[in-house]
């Protein structure tokens, strides 16, 4: 089988910017899943609020407040 398709493979800047997101979206799911895991073991529970990680690692959170279970940012509801 003959792999080498192309003598000078590329990539198009579409492609780039999609792999880059793609990326981003892959790091951000790791490094909150990994908040999500420390937390849960440092509670020893499976049962807790996002917003009680936001308040421990970002800032005040209130009741009225959501907070992103994507990037765990806090948004205020309106």
């Amino acid at each position: 089988m003959n792999l080498a398709i192309s003598e000078k493979p590329g990539i198009c800047k579409k492609c780039v910017d999609d792999v880059k997101m793609a990326f981003d979206f892959k790091s951000t799911c790791l490094f909150t899943e990994e908040l999500v895991i420390s937390f849960a073991r440092d509670q020893q529970t499976s049962h807790f609020e996002l917003k009680d990680i936001y308040k421990e690692h970002q800032s005040l959170v209130t009741a009225n407040d959501s907070v992103c279970r994507f990037c765990l940012t806090c948004g205020r509801n309106k």
